[in-house]
This record gives structure tokens, C-alpha cells and sequence, in this order.
């Protein structure tokens, strides 16, 4: 784990469709000239282990700001 400072959005549903919870996260990033090493990082924090559905699942996407 890199000490500093993240932006970070949260996908509820199917991994299938995570894409667009990455775009949303890149247009907040570019609209506020932040500034990135490049690097996502996902954690799943509901999976299968936790919930039967998929739909119900949660992941977390974090990006350093340089």
C-alpha cells in the first residue's frame, strides 16, 4: 500500500459493467486537473463470499494523486 492521497468510486453489480464506474472516475479526475501515477487499484469488498447475487457485489476503485 502506497501512502497518499486517492480517488476512489465504488461499483455496486456485475464486474461486466465496471467499465463505465471507471469512466466516471476518469472524467472526475480530468474535470479537476488532478494529476495520476497511472495505477488503479480494485478491492472487492462484497463478493461471493458475502452475498449469493451479483448484482449485489462491491468494489472499490482507487487511483493515486501525484
Amino acid at each position: 500500500d502506497l501512502p497518499g492521497v486517492y480517488a476512489v468510486a465504488y461499483h455496486k453489480g456485475h464486474w461486466e459493467r465496471i467499465g463505465a464506474t471507471y469512466e466516471k472516475l476518469a472524467t472526475f479526475i480530468k474535470e479537476n486537473g488532478l494529476q495520476t501515477d497511472g495505477r488503479y487499484i480494485e478491492t472487492n469488498l462484497v463478493d461471493s463470499w458475502l452475498v449469493d447475487e451479483y448484482e449485489e457485489y462491491v468494489t472499490q476503485i482507487a487511483i493515486r494523486i501525484i
